[in-house]
Protein backbone atom coordinates (compact mmCIF):
# COMPACT_ATOMS: atom_id res chain seq x y z
CA UNK A 1 0.00 0.00 0.00
CA UNK A 2 1.22 3.34 -0.91
CA UNK A 3 1.01 6.59 1.02
CA UNK A 4 -1.71 7.86 -1.61
CA UNK A 5 -3.91 5.16 -0.64
CA UNK A 6 -4.03 5.09 3.22
CA UNK A 7 -4.68 8.97 2.85
CA UNK A 8 -8.19 9.38 3.67
CA UNK A 9 -10.18 12.19 1.82
CA UNK A 10 -12.50 14.56 3.23
CA UNK A 11 -15.12 12.77 0.88
CA UNK A 12 -14.86 9.15 2.68
CA UNK A 13 -14.66 10.76 5.81
CA UNK A 14 -17.77 11.68 5.22
CA UNK A 15 -19.41 8.77 4.13
CA UNK A 16 -17.79 6.64 6.55
CA UNK A 17 -18.85 9.43 9.27
CA UNK A 18 -22.55 9.33 7.57
CA UNK A 19 -22.87 5.73 7.76
CA UNK A 20 -21.78 5.32 11.02
CA UNK A 21 -24.21 7.94 12.26
CA UNK A 22 -26.71 6.35 10.44
CA UNK A 23 -26.24 2.51 12.13
CA UNK A 24 -26.30 4.53 15.14
CA UNK A 25 -29.51 5.81 14.90
CA UNK A 26 -30.83 2.88 13.19
CA UNK A 27 -30.12 0.42 16.42
CA UNK A 28 -30.67 2.96 18.80
CA UNK A 29 -34.33 3.52 17.37
CA UNK A 30 -34.84 -0.37 16.75
CA UNK A 31 -33.75 -0.62 20.97
CA UNK A 32 -36.75 2.06 21.20
CA UNK A 33 -39.26 0.47 19.55
CA UNK A 34 -38.55 -3.15 21.42
CA UNK A 35 -39.14 -1.30 24.95
CA UNK A 36 -42.42 -0.36 23.60
CA UNK A 37 -43.84 -3.83 23.30
CA UNK A 38 -43.97 -4.12 26.68
CA UNK A 39 -47.64 -4.18 28.96
CA UNK A 40 -47.60 -1.41 31.38
CA UNK A 41 -51.11 -2.10 32.53
CA UNK A 42 -50.41 -5.44 34.18
CA UNK A 43 -49.23 -5.93 37.51
CA UNK A 44 -45.77 -7.04 37.32
CA UNK A 45 -42.81 -8.70 39.77
CA UNK A 46 -40.26 -7.19 40.61
CA UNK A 47 -37.36 -8.56 41.86
CA UNK A 48 -35.15 -5.97 43.47
CA UNK A 49 -32.48 -7.10 46.43
CA UNK A 50 -33.91 -10.47 46.62
CA UNK A 51 -36.93 -9.18 47.87
CA UNK A 52 -40.01 -9.82 45.50
CA UNK A 53 -42.43 -6.93 45.45
CA UNK A 54 -45.79 -6.90 43.14
CA UNK A 55 -45.68 -3.59 41.06
CA UNK A 56 -48.86 -1.87 39.83
CA UNK A 57 -48.22 0.65 36.66
CA UNK A 58 -48.56 3.33 36.39
CA UNK A 59 -46.47 4.02 39.46
CA UNK A 60 -48.84 6.65 41.64
CA UNK A 61 -46.98 10.29 42.42
CA UNK A 62 -45.56 10.62 45.58
CA UNK A 63 -44.49 13.67 47.11
CA UNK A 64 -40.82 14.40 47.73
CA UNK A 65 -39.70 16.86 49.91
CA UNK A 66 -36.27 18.57 48.84
CA UNK A 67 -34.36 18.54 51.84
CA UNK A 68 -35.03 14.85 53.21
CA UNK A 69 -34.26 13.88 50.03
CA UNK A 70 -30.68 15.45 50.07
CA UNK A 71 -29.74 14.13 53.18
CA UNK A 72 -30.68 10.74 51.92
CA UNK A 73 -28.45 11.45 49.09
CA UNK A 74 -25.84 12.59 50.81
CA UNK A 75 -25.67 10.02 53.46
CA UNK A 76 -26.42 6.94 50.81
CA UNK A 77 -23.16 8.83 48.91
CA UNK A 78 -21.03 8.93 52.15
CA UNK A 79 -22.00 5.57 52.85
CA UNK A 80 -20.24 4.17 49.71
CA UNK A 81 -23.54 3.14 48.32
CA UNK A 82 -23.96 5.49 45.46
Amino acid sequence: MTSKEKELSRRNFIKSAGATLAVTALSAGIGGLLTGCSKPDEETTGESNEHSVNVTWPLPYKHLDPAQAEEMAYTTYKAGNG
